[in-house]
């Protein structure tokens, strides 16, 4: 996830510039199986609101949904990396 998500967040950027809908929802249901394998459950609703929004082509709510996942990713990734400090103490 730690690896991966980012590269792909900064993908959904391009995407959502590009208003390239297909891959935004593509990206955004890869994130959210992710996110669903982890039980990252705040990441989870944003990428699927972002894939239901990037299938209705609707530019404003993918601009929310983005933002909305672009936060719960880091917070995400912050509470992965402190889990992984205190599995190493």
């Amino acid at each position: 996830y730690r690896n991966c998500v980012p590269i792909k967040i900064q993908s959904l950027s391009t995407l959502l510039k590009d208003k390239d809908f297909f891959e935004l929802e593509r990206t955004a249901h890869s994130i959210k199986s992710s996110a669903g394998n982890l039980g990252l459950d705040d990441v989870l609703t944003a990428a699927r609101a972002l894939e239901y929004a990037g299938a209705q082509k609707d530019l404003v709510s993918c601009k929310a949904a983005f933002t909305a996942l672009e936060t719960a990713s880091e917070q995400a990734t912050e509470s992965l990396n402190n889990l992984e400090k205190n599995m190493q103490l």
